[in-house]
């Protein structure tokens, strides 16, 4: 599978979700592990990356090689990069500080939260009953 294919697949599947399903593969932004949950952002912050946290959160549930969660990971960094380009440039430096804290976060710790499989799964079903 191309690079390109496995994120479309990605967005594919957050599209067909339904607001009560994406609900229970999204935590909102941020992460819910105890010790990285205080990194939180603030408000504006969670407000301007929410749509590409959404993406990353369900991708990671799709899940797959270390190779697939590099691609999930690189994807939800250049999403939220690109949301920090119309900013003033001391907004756009505070959330480019959340980009790259981020960026660090995933790196370090996102392999705990990445569903490891040989291969993705997009089927809605099943994940949202590995979820529950």
């Amino acid at each position: 599978m191309e690079p390109n294919e496995h994120i479309n697949r990605c967005y594919q599947v957050l599209e067909e979700l339904t607001p009560a399903q994406l609900a229970i593969l999204w935590n909102g932004v941020g992460s819910s592990q105890p010790v990285i949950s205080c990194f939180k952002p603030p408000r504006w912050i969670m407000e301007l990356f929410a749509e590409a946290s959404k993406f990353h959160d369900v991708a990671y549930y799709i899940g797959g090689t270390d190779e697939h969660q590099e691609l999930v990971d690189r994807e939800f960094a250049e999403r939220c990069f690109g949301r920090t380009m119309n900013l003033g440039w001391l907004k756009r430096w505070r959330a480019l500080w959340w980009v790259k804290t981020d960026d660090d976060i995933l790196r370090n710790f996102g392999s705990l939260a990445f569903t490891r499989r040989d291969r993705p799964c997009y089927d809605i079903t099943q994940l949202l009953l590995e979820a529950s």
